[in-house]
C-alpha cells in the first residue's frame, strides 16, 4: 500500500507475473523515498525476484530489466522533483545463505506445506539470477536513448567468497550460461565505460561473509597467551580456556558459526614503527570450527607457534617487518619475538643446537638494532635496542587438525599480539556481527519469511561531527582532543533521544502509516509483520574532516606523516569504543560512520571561517580557494572551501593509488558503515580485464569494504553525444551546450547542481589513469 492505509491509494495483491513484480518493486522504492531521507534499496535483488523469471528467455529478461531501470529513472518523486535515490545489491549467483531457503513469490511461501506450493528453494533459480545479472549489466552498458549512463538504481556489486570459485558442476551442465567471472567482468566493463557500479567487498574477515578468502585466521586451541585484566597483572592461559571463561558472559554467533566472546582485557603488543612493546586492550576472543592443516612454525631456539595457513605473521624484510600469511613463510626467514620478560615468558635458550653453523645463528638487522650473536660458549646472545629480536625459522611442520581454532579480536592500534613464548603474530581485525541467529531470535523466521517476518536495515538519524573544531579546542593536547570528540558524541546522543521521543509519538499517533503498515497474508487474511522493522534501525554518528583534525593537531596531513595517520586511527578507535559504551548506557544502537557530507563538509568549513574564535585556525587547514572566500564571504555562504570527507586523504593528495589504499583501508573495520574508497579516473576508458584484476586485487589484499571507479563525462545537449573528460565543447559537433557528469560523493550527478565547495573539490581530485 503506497499510502500505508489503502484509503488514498489503490491496494494491490501479490504479483503473479514478472512485469507486475517489477512494477511493484519500483513503486515500493518510490513510495519509500517520499517517506524516508537518504537512499532506498533492495538487498539481494536478483535472488528474490528471480522466481518470477522462471522459464523466461534471455531476451524477455532483458526487457524486464530495461523496464525496471527506465521506471526508476523517470519517476521524479524525491525531494522536490528529483529521481529516487535507489540502489540494488547484486550477486552473480544465489548466495549460499539463501540456496536452501524456500522461495517466496506469487503470494506463496513455496515450502512444500501444501500441494499448491511444493518445495522450491532459491537455489533452484540460479539460471534466472545469472541471466538477470547479465541482462541488467547489458541495459546499463547500452545507456539511455541518448547513450548517457543511468545514474539510478545504483548497482552495488557484491564481491563474495561464494563466487570467487566457479561452480564447475553447474557450469558444465549449463554451458550456455555465463560464469561468475564472465558476470564480474561485465561489471568492470561498465565501470570502465561509465563508472556506474559500486563494489561491495565481502572478502575481508571483518565483513563476516563466511568461509572463503579470509577464512578467519586462527591459532590452535592449546596455544598459551599472555594477558592482563584491569589491574594489568600478567597471566598466562590457554586461549581455548580463556575463550570459555569469557563466554560465560554470553556469545555472539554469526550465520557461519563463528563465535565471539567479549573480554575486557589487555595483551602484549608491538608497535612496528618504534619497536616498542606495551599492553594494549583487545575486544575479546573468537573461535570457529576448523578441519584442515595447521602450520607449526618452529624457531632455532625452540620457540614456536601453531596457526592456520592464512594466519598473519611478520617477517624481516628490507630493514622492517612485513606482514604475510603463515603459508608464505619459509624456513630461514626471521620473525619477531618479544624481548620483554615482564610481558611474556623469559627468553628460551636451547644449547643442543651444535648442528647449526655460525651463519645460521646470526642476523644483521641494520637500523633495527636487533641482533643475535653466537657467544664462545655456544649460547645465544641477543642485543636489542627495541623490545624485539628476530629469530630464524628452523622448520615448518604441517599437522592435521580437527577442532576449534581461536584468535584475539581487534588489538587496539597495532592489531598484533604474542603467544606466551613471545612470538609476535597478527590478530583478527574488527570482526563485526550484525543480525545473527544468536543476536536476533527471529533470524530463522526471517530467512523463511514466516508470518511475513523479514530483514530491515537503516538509520533513525545521522548526526555529523565537526572533527577539526575539536582539534582547535584541544590546542595540541591528545587527551583533550579525545575528550572533545567524546563531548560531541554525548551531544549527538541527546539529539538521538529527542528524535526517539518524537518518532515514538508519531508512531503512537499513526502518523507514519507507510513504514508501519502490516500487509495481510493472502492465504489467511491475517495481518503480517510491520513493513519496516523499526527495532532494527540504528542511530548514526558520522565524522567529517578527520584529516584536517590531525593536520591542525600535528602540523601534518595523514599522507604526510605516519604520526598524523596514527593519531587519526587512534581517534577513530577511541570513538568506536565510546560509541559502544554509549549504546549500552542509553539502550540504543549507535553506529560510527563516514558521513556523505555533500553539503556538510562545506558548512563546517564555512562555519569555522566565519567564527572569530576559529577563523585563524581553520584558514591553516581548510581545503579550497581561500582567496575566493575572502572576496565573497560577505555576500554568500556558498563558498569554495571544504573539509575532507570522513577519514579520507585529501582529494588532491599526490600519492599513488596503492599508497592511498594502504592509508585509507585501515579505517574500514573501525567504522560501522558509510565508508567508501574513491578511485577517480580521468577521461580514458581502461581495459575491463585489467580493471577487474586491479579491483579484485584491492578486494583480496586490503580491508576496503566498498569502492568505486569514477569517470569524467561530458554530454552534449545538441547532438546527444557522450564523451570522456570534462570538456567545454562537444568533440562531435562543437556545441557549447554541454553538461558534465561526475560522482559527487555517492552517486553520479550533473556537476551543474553541485555547490561551490564540491565543484572546487572536483578540480582538486587527483586522477588515476594507469589502473589497468
Amino acid at each position: 500500500m503506497p499510502d500505508g492505509l489503502g484509503t488514498k491509494a489503490s491496494v494491490a495483491g501479490p504479483a503473479k507475473k514478472p512485469e507486475v513484480a517489477i512494477l511493484h518493486a519500483v513503486k515500493a522504492l518510490g513510495s519509500a523515498q517520499t517517506n524516508f531521507a537518504g537512499g532506498q534499496g533492495f538487498y539481494n535483488f536478483l535472488t528474490f525476484i528471480a522466481p518470477y523469471f522462471e522459464g523466461q528467455s534471455y531476451e524477455e529478461i532483458v526487457q524486464l530489466m530495461q523496464m525496471f531501470v527506465y521506471e526508476m529513472t523517470q519517476m521524479m518523486v524525491a525531494r522536490g522533483g528529483q529521481l529516487v535515490f535507489s540502489s540494488v545489491q547484486l550477486t552473480p549467483g544465489v548466495p549460499k545463505l539463501w540456496r536452501d531457503k524456500p522461495a517466496v513469490y506469487s503470494g506463496k511461501i513455496w515450502n512444500g506445506s501444501s500441494p499448491e506450493a511444493p518445495l522450491k528453494t532459491y537455489g533452484q533459480f540460479e539460471r534466472e539470477v545469472r541471466l538477470a545479472f547479465k541482462a541488467l549489466m547489458q541495459v546499463m552498458l547500452d545507456g539511455d536513448y541518448w547513450g548517457k549512463p543511468f545514474n539510478f538504481p545504483k548497482p552495488e556489486i557484491s564481491i563474495e567468497p561464494d563466487f570467487m570459485k566457479e561452480d564447475l558442476a553447474f557450469n558444465a551442465a549449463h554451458p550456455d550460461l555465463p560464469s561468475y567471472q564472465d558476470l564480474y567482468l561485465l561489471t568492470f566493463k561498465l565501470a570502465a565505460e561509465y563508472g556506474t557500479p559500486y563494489f561491495d567487498n565481502q572478502l575481508p574477515a571483518y565483513r563476516g561473509a563466511g568461509e572463503g578468502i579470509s577464512c578467519y585466521q586462527c591459532l590452535a586451541g592449546d596455544e598459551l597467551v599472555p594477558f592482563a585484566g584491569a589491574s594489568e597483572e600478567m597471566q598466562i592461559e590457554r586461549i581455548d580456556e580463556l575463550f570459555e571463561r569469557a563466554a560465560k558472559n554470553g556469545l555472539d554467533v554469526d550465520p557461519n558459526g563463528v563465535e565471539f566472546a567479549k573480554l575486557s582485557a589487555y595483551t602484549p603488543s608491538v608497535d612496528f614503527d618504534t619497536f616498542k612493546a606495551s599492553l594494549r586492550p583487545f575486544k575479546g576472543i573468537m573461535r570457529k570450527s576448523y578441519q584442515g592443516k595447521l602450520l607449526n612454525i618452529i624457531l632455532t631456539t625452540g620457540r614456536r607457534i601453531r596457526v592456520t595457513p592464512d594466519h598473519p605473521v611478520f617477517t624481516l624484510e628490507s630493514g622492517g617487518f612485513e606482514k604475510k600469511t603463515a603459508k608464505e613463510v619459509e624456513a630461514g626467514e626471521f620473525i619477531p619475538v618479544l624481548n620483554r620478560p615482564d610481558l611474556a615468558l623469559p627468553f628460551i635458550i636451547l644449547r643442543d643446537e651444535a648442528d647449526l653453523s655460525y651463519q645460521d645463528r646470526v642476523i644483521d638487522c641494520g637500523d633495527l638494532s636487533v641482533c643475535l650473536r653466537l657467544k664462545n660458549n655456544g649460547a645465544v646472545e641477543r642485543q636489542a635496542i627495541g623490545d624485539m629480536h628476530a629469530l630464524r625459522v628452523r622448520e615448518i611442520i604441517e599437522e592435521d587438525y580437527d577442532g576449534y581454532v581461536y584468535d584475539m579480536v581487534d588489538v587496539a592500534d597495532t592489531h598484533n599480539f604474542c603467544n606466551a613464548l613471545g612470538v609476535v603474530t597478527g590478530n583478527c581485525c574488527a570482526y563485526q556481527f550484525a543480525a545473527t541467529a544468536e543476536s536476533d531470535n527471529q533470524f530463522e523466521d526471517k530467512l523463511r519469511f514466516k508470518d511475513g517476518k523479514h530483514f530491515s536495515m537503516g538509520s533513525w538519524q545521522v548526526v555529523s561531527l565537526n572533527c577539526p573544531r575539536a582539534a582547535y579546542l584541544a590546542r595540541g593536547d591528545d587527551d583533550l582532543l579525545f575528550e572533545y570528540l567524546r563531548e560531541l558524541m554525548d551531544t549527538s546522543v541527546e539529539i538521538f533521544k529527542v528524535k526517539r521521543e518524537w518518532m515514538n509519538q508519531i508512531i503512537k499517533n499513526h502518523r507514519m502509516p507507510f513504514a508501519t503498515q502490516q500487509p495481510k497474508d493472502p492465504r489467511t487474511g491475517e495481518k503480517g509483520s510491520i513493513a519496516v522493522g523499526l527495532e532494527g534501525l540504528v542511530y548514526t554518528i558520522g565524522v567529517v574532516g578527520v584529516n584536517e583534525m590531525v593536520q591542525f593537531h600535528t602540523g601534518k596531513q595523514m599522507h604526510e606523516s605516519k604520526d598524523a595517520w596514527k593519531l587519526a586511527v587512534r581517534a577513530m578507535t577511541e570513538m568506536e569504543i565510546y560509541a559502544k559504551k554509549l549504546s549500552e548506557q542509553h539502550g540504543m544502537t549507535i553506529a560510527l560512520a563516514r558521513t556523505p557530507a555533500e553539503t556538510t563538509a562545506q558548512r563546517f568549513a564555512v562555519s569555522d571561517l566565519i567564527h572569530e574564535e576559529f577563523r585563524d585556525y581553520a584558514e591553516k587547514v581548510v581545503k579550497g580557494d581561500l582567496d575566493a572566500v575572502r572576496k565573497n564571504m560577505q555576500r554568500t555562504r556558498d563558498l569554495p572551501v571544504y573539509y575532507t570527507n570522513g577519514t579520507h586523504l585529501p582529494p588532491s593528495a599526490d600519492v599513488t593509488i596503492f599508497e592511498r589504499a594502504k592509508l585509507e583501508h585501515v579505517f574500514f573495520p573501525i567504522v560501522d558503515g558509510g565508508n567508501i574508497f574513491h578511485i577517480f579516473m580521468g577521461e580514458a576508458t581502461p581495459d575491463p580485464q585489467g580493471l577487474m584484476d586491479f579491483g579484485l586485487r584491492l578486494a583480496r589484499e586490503t580491508q576496503i569494504g566498498y569502492f568505486t571507479f569514477t569517470k569524467d563525462m561530458t554530454v552534449c545537449l545538441g547532438c546527444s553525444q557522450v564523451s570522456g573528460g570534462l570538456k567545454d565543447n562537444c568533440p562531435s559537433c562543437g556545441s557549447e551546450e554541454v553538461y558534465h557528469i561526475r560522482r559527487i560523493t555517492g552517486y553520479l550527478q550533473a556537476v551543474s547542481g553541485w555547490n561551490s565547495a564540491k565543484r572546487q573539490e572536483l578540480k582538486d581530485r587527483k586522477r588515476y589513469n594507469d589502473l589497468a
